[in-house]
């Protein structure tokens, strides 16, 4: 049994020998089980229920660690004595749910290790307890209890997190001279905590030593490095890095080419991206079209934001068969501000038509913004046309909503509609902030 909890707590090389060892000890089982169907013969016995829940905790570990140490063709008389098993009725009937537990278990690792996290982020900030010592006792835990390796991860996250940079940096450094790693996703977060500091030459030096460390990369070590030549201006090297993860077979995720997307919105060029991502199969999401609106109009081409915006959102309400994404209130705060800001308040009226027709947008955001401009502009008839419109049609506006208008009525000196407007938001249960 220590030997299969090692195969779920291990990383790496450990991990692997662990695993070795745990399917060696499972072996043994088998023996129970020549010429038989159950460890009972034909029908279950003691045996057969003391042990039946130890491979569906195997198949629940199996999914969260993302190892196998049970199949068909390593152990085959243990694997086809599970499914007999679970086949059961009666058994069936009282095994609870394999997709509930698994929720169940994911959800109580992680609450585990936010513990974890609040505990160590205290110890290092409020009792002053370098990540060394910390470490030590951790180690010295490892060894005795066989604990989680996940208690080095959460040190390292605590320290990213509270800004002790060199401190996770020693951590990292003092678990290899022992012969004991971080997992990858430790790894990844203190890359990405150098490139939030913009420490771009370490974050490259660490990165190229990730091989001496016994790391492979993942998708979201990748998604770092096209990050860093990203922020280095170096697009065309981090388109490069999406071959080679294809290459590698590590497949790029969409945040891969939202971040090259982004980085092209401030360059040129904003669609091609979007086509390699469909050519290769990766659905764009609400994030990348908000990316390439948020491109058009920091570049001046509200045209085509307008179209690409407006064009998804038709070819969605046609349709959902088309790998297309409707934009969110982010994309069309995006596309109001900037028609806005550049005078055009027609077109930012007519894309709110469009959207209310289509019941795109169910919150007072995206009102919001249009509300402001049109009150900087002191056309107040709009304003109060806008805000009846949002009232009628049942979305809440909220103080900021009410509080523009208003703003925008005092300027003009017109109290009396200002006070009707404070009247409706009595009405509706606002209660206004001090500024109103």
């Amino acid at each position: 049994m220590l030997t299969v909890v090692a195969a779920f707590s291990n990383v790496g090389e450990e991990q692997q020998k662990a695993a070795e060892e745990a399917r060696e000890n499972l072996k043994r089982l088998e023996v129970g089980l020549e010429g038989k169907r159950f460890f009972g013969g034909d029908n279950i016995g003691f045996a057969d229920i003391a042990i039946g829940w130890l491979p569906y905790w195997i198949g629940i570990a199996e999914e969260v660690v993302a190892i196998n140490l049970i199949d068909a063709e390593s152990i085959p008389k243990l694997y086809s004595w599970f499914h007999a098993f679970i086949d059961i009725p009666i058994i069936k009937e009282l095994m609870p749910p394999q997709h509930k537990l698994l929720h169940h278990t994911k959800a109580f690792l992680q609450a585990r290790f936010d513990e974890a996290l609040f505990l160590l982020r205290n110890l290092i900030t409020e009792e002053g307890t370098p990540p060394l010592v910390l470490l030590e006792v951790l180690i010295e835990s490892y060894r005795r209890c066989c604990s989680s390796i996940a208690a080095f991860d959460a040190l390292v996250r605590a320290c990213t997190q509270v800004g002790a940079t060199e401190g996770a940096y020693d951590v990292i450094y003092n678990l290899r001279s022992r012969d004991c790693f971080i997992a990858i996703h430790a790894w990844n977060n203190f890359l990405n905590h150098l490139l939030q500091l913009n420490e771009i030459d370490r974050f490259w030096n660490l990165y190229r030593g990730m091989g001496s460390f016994g790391y492979m990369e993942n998708v979201n070590t990748f998604n770092l490095v096209i990050y860093a030549l990203c922020k280095e201006c170096r697009l065309v090297e981090a388109i490069s890095v999406l071959y080679k993860m294809m290459k590698g077979e590590i497949f790029p995720s969409v945040v891969s080419f939202n971040i090259i997307i982004d980085a092209a919105c401030k360059i040129s060029n904003l669609e091609e991206m979007l086509r390699k991502m469909v050519k290769i199969g990766i659905e764009p999401s609400v994030r990348t079209y908000a990316t390439l609106i948020d491109g058009y109009a920091r570049w001046g081409s509200l045209e085509e934001a307008l179209r690409l915006c407006i064009e998804e959102a038709s070819l969605l309400l046609a349709d959902m068969i088309d790998k297309h994404i409707c934009p969110d209130h982010y994309s069309y705060a995006i596309l109001t501000k900037g028609l806005c800001r550049k005078g055009y308040l027609t077109e930012a009226l007519k894309l709110h038509s469009q959207i209310l027709e289509h019941n795109l947008i169910q919150d007072s955001f995206f009102h919001n913004i249009l509300l402001n401009h049109i009150c900087k502009r002191k056309n107040m008839a709009v304003a109060k046309q806008l805000l009846g419109s949002m009232i009628t049609r049942g979305l809440a506006p909220d103080v900021y909503t009410y509080g523009t208008v208003i703003d925008g009525y005092c300027k003009l000196g017109n109290t009396n509609d200002a006070l009707q407007v404070f009247d409706w938001m009595i009405k509706m249960d606002e209660k206004p902030n001090l500024t109103i």
